[in-house]
Order: structure tokens, then sequence, then C-alpha cells
């Protein structure tokens, strides 16, 4: 995802908070209109839905919330209020901040400080934030908080290390600058490490082709907008110059034809 996609998705009106009322998949009720490509489009050959049908949004009587894809839920909008779905309810309601918070305190109150953890994950964190956040933790008596720099690259970490005997990258990101080839296995870096982008967009000035391999073309790899960079700020920069879209578990087969070839 583009950082200007992100500043949209930040920016959007909240949703109607009814659309989450009732989020039980009902195969077969009628839709008034159709969401393609994140858009809504007018469909006039289907009949309306139910008048007060929770499960659709104030734009219409659009498909439940069950049928839409990834795209179409972001853009029913912002999730303004805290919302609360209690045992065997069909859906969310929402509740006060008062209310919210009350509730979290009590269970925190409730809770052995052993059984609590905490886990932080977000690009948009700061060292502040996750200071704040660990002290947190420790007032509540637990030590038990993680967060994604760490668990997200134990595992290629331990794999490094066993490959090659060290748990870490042997290049750095100047070194792409004048590669012929960068490839990425399953890897977004325009969305898991953006500075990635300025180093990728300078080696591809000096003519590195970069290779994407993932069952899905992300976004971000299609096309990003590097913000140091004037031109790409603008216009934009097509990062991969070939996608290869294997299914999810065939990069073993994909590689061994690669090597034949080789």
């Amino acid at each position: 995802m583009t950082r200007l996609n992100l500043l949209r998705l930040n920016t959007m009106p909240p949703l109607d908070v009814e659309v989450l009322a009732d989020l039980r998949c009902r195969p077969g009720l009628p839709t008034g209109r159709a969401v393609d490509d994140a858009r809504p489009s007018a469909r006039q050959d289907s009949p309306p839905a139910a008048s007060g049908d929770a499960a659709y949004s104030r734009r219409g009587a659009e498909r439940p919330i069950c049928e839409m894809t990834n795209a179409q839920l972001r853009e029913l909008g912002r999730l303004p209020y805290p919302m609360l779905r209690e045992k065997d309810a069909p859906g969310f309601r929402r509740i006060t901040w008062d209310e919210a918070y009350e509730r979290i305190a009590r269970r925190l109150r409730e809770a052995d400080p052993r059984r609590i953890a905490f886990y932080l994950t977000s690009r948009g964190l700061t060292n502040e934030v996750y200071y704040v956040a660990q002290k947190v933790a420790r007032f509540l008596g637990t030590n038990n908080i993680d967060n994604a720099a760490r668990i997200c690259h134990s595992p290629s970490g331990a794999t490094m290390k066993a490959s090659i005997g060290v748990a870490a990258t042997t290049c750095s990101y100047k070194d792409w600058y004048g590669t012929d080839l960068v490839i990425f296995f399953g890897s977004n870096p325009a969305n898991d490490q953006p500075v990635a982008t300025k180093y990728l967009e300078g080696a591809k000035k000096l003519g590195t082709k970069i290779v994407m391999v993932n069952p899905y073309l992300e976004p971000g790899m299609k096309k990003y907008w590097v913000p140091s960079s004037v031109g790409s700020a603008l216009f934009g920069t097509e990062i991969a110059d070939y996608w290869f879209p294997v299914s999810q578990g065939g990069d073993i087969a994909f590689l061994s034809g690669v090597l034949k070839i080789l």
C-alpha cells in the first residue's frame, strides 16, 4: 500500500456502525448494489435488500460483510468508536469510551499478571510509544511484552544462521546500487520496510531489475510514491519489473525450475 493510499485511509470518514450490527453470513441474501474493485457501482438488475437489514451499510443495499474483500471492507470507512461484541451476539454494538475503559480496567484487575501479555505492532509507533507501553506493562506486574520487530524476524534469523552461519543480512541497502537483479520472495518492502523503496528507486535508475515472487501482486510493489524523490513523489515509481505469481507452497518448485534452466 502506498503512503498516499495510507493517508487516504487515515482521513476517510467514519463508517456506519450499523453495518457491524449483524455479521452472520446468509448466502443468497439479495443485494441492491455490488462493490467491485473497492468502488461502489449501481446494479439495476438486483432487487433491493430488506429494509432495516443491519448487514448493509448506509451507502445502500450492498453485499453482506462476509462476502466483501479486504479492499471493499476498507472502503466502508474508519472505525470511529469503541465497539463490543458479546458472546452469542450477531454483531457489534457501539459503547462509550468510559464503558470501554471500565471493561478493560476491570479485566486487567481480575487477571493474574503472569497471564497478561502485551504485543505491539505498527510501523507507525515511535520509540516513545514503545517506551511508555513497556512501562505500563511493568506497572501492571508483567514482563510479558513483545513486538513485531523481534517476533517477525526470529524465523528468518534462525534460518539464516543455519544456512550461512550469520543471523543477519550479508549486504546493505546501498549494495543494491549497481546490482543487476534484486529478487523478493513473499516480501513487500513497500509496506514492511518503506525506507527500502528509496534505495530500490535509486537502484532502478542505475539499471537494476526487480523481480517479485509472490501469489499476490502487492500494490506498493507495483507502484510506489517515494517521498524523498521529487519525481517519484509526484508521479510514482513502478518498482517490480517482473512478477511471478506462484501458488502458495509452490516456491520450491519454482526455484527448482529456475535452477534447471540455469
